[in-house]
């Protein structure tokens, strides 16, 4: 993904964390490179990892988990 500074940040960090977190990171099109213009990197950065922090890891069958296991030992040694 490339972000100028004309990109909306809230949205930005919306789509990465949907692209490189949902379905564990296991999709063919998740995110694996984020380009950020210089400018406006430290702020999209900051609240990139805001959105980290608050993300839960664990149980799928959970409405409250953001981030699941992956399918297996392979799976895990890709991402």
């Amino acid at each position: 993904m490339i972000v100028d500074s004309s990109a909306l940040t809230e949205q930005v960090v919306t789509d990465v964390m949907a692209s490189a977190y949902d379905s564990a990171g296991q999709r063919c099109s998740a995110l694996r490179i984020l380009c950020i213009q210089e400018e406006v990197a430290d702020s999209t950065i900051e609240m990139l990892k805001g959105a980290m922090a608050q993300a839960i890891i664990g149980d799928p069958s959970l409405l409250s988990t953001d981030i699941g296991p992956v399918i297996d030992k392979e799976a895990k040694a890709g991402i």
